[in-house]
């Protein structure tokens, strides 16, 4: 009897060691993506003049970067509320963390591909132009 209850109260131990590591490193890339969306806000709001401006392309696979981490945090995030992780404060306080940073750069790879959409830029160009000739229509008409 006394085996079995060490057996068991071995069994817990490892299980929260196992969660404390994972609630770790879930710490670990929670800090990372902050880093990562402060140097965004900051390369947008301080942008470096020695730097040429960026290429179609290059806003093009910095999205695509973003996305990927994205589908791989979610996916994470997936994978532990399967399992029931997402409601426990040890792991969940830190994932829960991450899968907002996460949103937060897919909004930012979306803003990045509208931004870099030729369509797009060819509507507000349009847009620019007719309000320039005063072909605008009241806000009121709208909503009527």
């Amino acid at each position: 009897r006394s085996c079995d209850l060490m057996a068991s109260f071995r069994t817990i131990v490892k299980s929260h060691l196992a969660k404390a590591r994972l609630a770790q490193g879930l710490w670990r890339l929670d800090r990372s993506l902050a880093r990562l969306l402060s140097q965004i806000y900051e390369a947008i709001e301080k942008p470096d003049p020695s730097l040429p401006p960026a290429t179609g392309d290059q806003v093009k696979a910095a999205a695509e970067v973003l996305v990927r981490i994205h589908g791989a945090i979610d996916s994470i995030y997936a994978d532990a509320r399967r399992e029931g992780l997402t409601n426990t404060t040890l792991v969940g306080m830190p994932l829960n963390s991450a899968k907002q940073r996460a949103e937060e750069l897919l909004e930012i790879a979306e803003w990045l591909e509208t931004w870099n959409d030729p369509g797009v830029n060819r509507l507000l160009d349009e847009a620019i132009e007719d309000a320039r000739q005063g072909r605008t229509l009241p806000l009121s008409s709208i909503f009527e």
